[in-house]
Formats: C-alpha cells, sequence, structure tokens
C-alpha cells in the first residue's frame, strides 16, 4: 500500500479489512482508508459510498472527503456546510475549521482559520 495506494492489492487488501474487522471502529477505518484509495483512483461514486458508511460509524474525518467530492461536483457551499455542521455538533477541532476554510470565501475564510488556531496574531 505505501508504494502505489491506488493498486488492485490495496483495494484487495481494504475489503478484506472491512470483511474482516470485529469492531465497529476497525470497520469504519477500513472504510474511510478504502474511501481514500477510491478517490485517489477517481472512482468517485464508490468513494462516496465508502466516506459516508464511515461517517454513519461516526468517523468525523470522513466529513473532509465527503467535502471534496461535493467540491469536485460543484457543490463548494454545500461542503462548507457539510463541514460546519460537524463542527458545531461536536467538539471543534482545529482541522474542522481548516478545511471548512477552503470552501468559502472572503472573511468567512479568515474566520473559520482564526477559529482553527492556524492564524497567529503578530505583537
Amino acid at each position: 500500500m505505501n508504494l502505489d495506494p491506488r493498486s488492485d492489492e490495496s483495494v484487495c487488501f481494504l475489503r478484506t479489512l472491512i470483511d474482516s474487522a470485529e469492531t465497529s471502529q476497525q470497520k469504519m477505518v477500513a472504510y474511510h482508508r478504502l474511501g481514500c484509495v477510491k478517490f485517489l483512483r477517481k472512482e468517485l461514486e464508490e468513494s462516496e459510498q465508502l466516506f459516508e458508511a464511515a461517517f454513519n460509524l461516526d468517523h468525523t474525518y470522513s466529513v473532509v472527503g465527503l467535502a471534496r467530492l461535493g467540491q469536485i461536483r460543484g457543490y463548494k457551499h454545500w461542503a462548507h456546510e457539510k463541514l460546519s455542521s460537524v463542527s458545531s455538533s461536536s467538539i471543534p477541532l482545529g482541522w474542522m475549521y481548516q478545511e471548512s476554510s477552503l470552501y468559502c470565501q472572503g472573511e468567512k475564510r479568515w474566520d473559520d482559520l482564526e477559529n482553527s488556531g492556524f492564524v497567529f496574531t503578530l505583537l
């Protein structure tokens, strides 16, 4: 997988991980990883289904994959709203605001970056 994450061997390995997962945590991580591989292979429909499956098992970071797919399809505002809903419904983490800032313009972008702790005020 490290040499070529897009390889058929990587896909086969991750499908096996999904099938053999014993806990929901193992399954959601495997769904997310396979979603990433499918994204790299530009198999976007399947990638979306895998990110959704991981997200539905409470893998919060999978929302990033869904947002990126939304942006590719031209739904930039939807991507921002999806990320914002996650950050408002849980304990917001810096990456949530940083990702959200990719899908908005102007002052809203800076607000998201400041909330993430990414932008520092110089004295």
